[in-house]
């Protein structure tokens, strides 16, 4: 264009077709679009961010990293009984459906825990295990570690996963060599194994130590009942007072007889002979003597009032020895029952109720499965660019709100 010339601007809504919008600013005479210093800042903080820290993890994973091996075991708890009356690790007192996944869980929380890594400790040299790659201070456990950073690193190379549904344990133990892996991995199953028995020894002992405890009371019951009994008869000079009460009421029948006898004659005679006469005398007599033998058994018994002052009435006494009789049933009856409960307790304990049945034995690994190189390389790298990616977005936002 010539100069001196004024530049002629195209009206884009008189334009027969819309163009680009570079094409316009070239039309117009506008620069070309060049980085900013705020281009190169980004550039370099992606190399900084993003590009580096991968290339330096992959760096490490490739040439410093040691290859783990893993060893794989699973495991259940299982009885040798259809129904067991006790629960050796669900403290119930039935086995149910709950009781498997009772069990599991306290397994799937022991192989997590500290004492499982000092019984493996007690079995393994497994501080040596974990450091036999000492140029590798991402995955090595490091020399004098305390117990608490140990269980960490613990659940970082054991895993654990248990199946709710059948309770089985599955059990995954990493190291630095094949064989110390599978090592691991038996010495996480012979551990467990020995929870169970220990569990199951206690629970054996507390139930025959309550049916011993039982049985003792139920024991002293019955001798008590004895000795109250064996002081009432001394007492009352009688073995059984039932049998006397029987006595005395056959006594009192035959009494009742002769004087209803006695009595019919009386009326017989009192017709054809005077008042006075001897027969008439000596009835009466005989009438009076029944009635008052009759009233002192009857008074004896307990149908009436003694004046007397002497002993208890017979009912009282046969009334006192049934209960104690029936006291005594009940003890003998209590007694029977805590005597098979122990010795079913006994007959339980000789049996082993509980066990730690293997599924799947340790295995032994031909070729390292950790770490996983491509994947850690490609986590760490989206890791790093999502935080890039956050950090220059909320920069671009705050500038913009300036």
């Amino acid at each position: 264009m010539p100069d001196g010339q004024p530049q002629k601007h195209l009206d884009p809504v008189q334009s027969s077709t819309a163009q680009p919008r570079i094409e316009k600013a070239v039309l117009l005479g506008a620069p070309p679009a060049r980085p900013r210093r705020r281009h190169w800042v980004i550039a370099l903080s992606f190399l900084v961010m993003v590009a580096l820290p991968a290339a330096l993890s992959a760096a490490y994973l490739i040439y410093v990293a040691a290859d783990r091996y893993a060893s794989r075991v699973a495991f259940s708890i299982r009885s040798n009984q259809a129904s067991a009356p006790l629960e050796i690790l669900g403290a119930v007192t039935q086995l149910g459906n709950s009781s498997v996944l009772t069990d599991g869980q306290i397994l799937y929380d022991y192989i997590q825990s500290q004492e499982i890594v000092e019984a493996v400790g007690a079995r393994l040299p497994l501080e040596d295990f974990l450091n036999r790659a000492p140029r590798d201070w991402v995955f090595t456990l490091g020399g004098d570690q305390p117990i608490e950073d140990l269980v960490d690193y613990w659940n970082r190379v054991v895993d654990v996963a248990l199946d709710p549904a059948t309770g089985i344990i599955g059990v995954e133990a990493r190291a630095f060599r094949p064989d110390e892996a599978r090592q691991i991995a038996a010495a996480i199953l012979a551990s467990s194994s020995d929870l169970v028995e220990r569990l199951t020894e206690t629970a054996r002992q507390d139930a025959v130590r309550h049916a011993a405890h039982e049985l003792a009371e139920a024991k002293e019951d019955l001798r008590a009942i004895r000795v109250r009994l064996r002081d009432f008869r001394d007492i009352e000079q009688e073995v059984d007072p039932s049998q006397n009460a029987r006595v005395a009421i056959g006594l009192v029948a035959g009494l009742e007889e002769e004087l209803s006898q006695a009595r019919v004659q009386m009326e017989l005679l009192s017709g054809a002979l005077d008042e006075t006469a001897p027969r008439i005398t000596l009835l009466r007599r005989q009438i009076d003597s029944l009635e008052a033998r009759i009233a002192v058994e009857r008074t004896r018994l307990g149908a009436g009032t003694s004046d007397d002052g002497g002993g208890r009435a017979l009912s009282q006494i046969v009334g006192e020895f049934e209960e104690l009789v029936v006291d005594r049933e009940f003890a003998e009856q209590a007694y029977t029952v805590a005597l098979a409960t122990y010795q079913q307790a006994q007959a339980e304990a000789r049996r082993r109720q509980r066990y730690l049945a293997a599924h799947i034995e340790p295995t032994l690994s031909d070729e390292p499965e950790y770490p996983d190189r491509p994947l850690l390389i490609a986590s760490i790298f989206l890791l790093a660019l999502a935080i890039w990616s956050i950090l220059v977005l909320g920069a671009y936002n705050i500038r913009d709100r300036r």
